[in-house]
Parts: structure tokens; C-alpha cells; sequence
């Protein structure tokens, strides 16, 4: 069973984000048509439900 744990919203996540992304460009360059950020952290300011 997974542990789910509600936290604060954290303004660091927009640029935690923002690196992944960069690195998954860099990974598939062209081939990759999109990146998506959904969920509360993408939201603003709230709560979020992590791992």
C-alpha cells in the first residue's frame, strides 16, 4: 500500500517543474511535442497530496 501525505503548497514546485522539463527536452529533443503540468501545483497557492 502506498503512503499518501497532504502538504502545503510549496512555491519551489513551479521551478522543480521547470527542471524536469528541461531535462526531458534535452532527452527527446524533437520528438517530444508537449509538457504538461496539471495537478495543485500547478494551481497556486493550496494543498497538494504527495507520496
Amino acid at each position: 500500500m502506498r503512503k499518501v501525505e497532504v502538504t502545503e503548497y510549496n512555491e519551489n514546485w513551479i521551478i522543480l517543474f521547470q527542471e524536469e522539463a528541461r531535462k526531458l527536452t534535452e532527452i527527446f529533443g524533437t520528438e517530444l511535442l508537449e509538457i504538461h503540468h496539471f495537478g495543485n501545483a500547478a494551481c497556486g497557492k493550496g494543498y497538494s497530496i504527495g507520496e
